[in-house]
């Protein structure tokens, strides 16, 4: 029985995807699809400034701090940004402030394996496409989860990544009754 559900699901994924093939390409619709590129800030480079006195280079591969208040600004630009740090049982809350105020969001620092390791801590898109400024400042607010006892709250920064998206409008066609290989990678048949 549930073989047979699994035919049924496939078949009729099939299907859909062959009406929307045919949906697009005798409607004349377009689709959007979206282009991107990333271009990596190192945690070192000229843009990025630390508040003075408040961070460390660990083995010329991160900046951290323990000190609450301190701050990272970078200058970027692009349509976002996304910021690589360290996430760790003693991670803060951090409060991202893009271009003065136009953006004042929370990032967490917090991971319950308590690893330490760079991943994508906070990423931010659908800005105005050109010069940005984001401020990165530690607060004394940390994950419920954290509960202290582990270690002094620490902020590790490896870098950044600054976006470039935009929309590009393709339109869908159909040549010899079978869609082109853009709209089918469009869809995933």
């Amino acid at each position: 029985m549930e073989k047979r559900k699994t035919e049924n699901t496939k078949i009729f994924s099939l299907i859909l995807a062959c009406v929307c093939v045919l949906i697009f390409a005798f409607s004349g619709l377009s689709v959007e699809a979206a282009d991107e590129e990333r271009v990596s800030i190192a945690f070192d480079d000229s843009r990025v400034t630390y508040s003075e006195g408040h961070w460390n280079n660990y083995e010329d591969r991160q900046m951290y701090s323990n000190t609450v208040g301190s701050t990272v600004t970078v200058k970027f630009n692009g349509t976002g940004i996304a910021v690589i740090g360290g996430i760790a049982k003693n991670g803060p809350i951090a409060e991202v402030n893009i271009d003065d105020g136009a953006v004042v969001e929370d990032v967490d620092f917090f991971s319950a394996s308590g690893t330490g390791s760079a991943g994508t801590v906070y990423e931010k898109r659908g800005l105005e496409d050109g010069e940005h400024t984001m401020v990165l400042t530690f607060t004394d607010r940390y994950n419920p989860a954290y509960g202290g006892g582990f270690a002094a709250m620490q902020i590790a920064i490896f870098g950044f990544e600054e976006l470039h998206y935009s929309n590009i409008e393709r339109t869908v066609t159909v040549n010899g009754g079978t869609a082109d290989k853009e709209a089918q990678s469009l869809i995933h048949i």
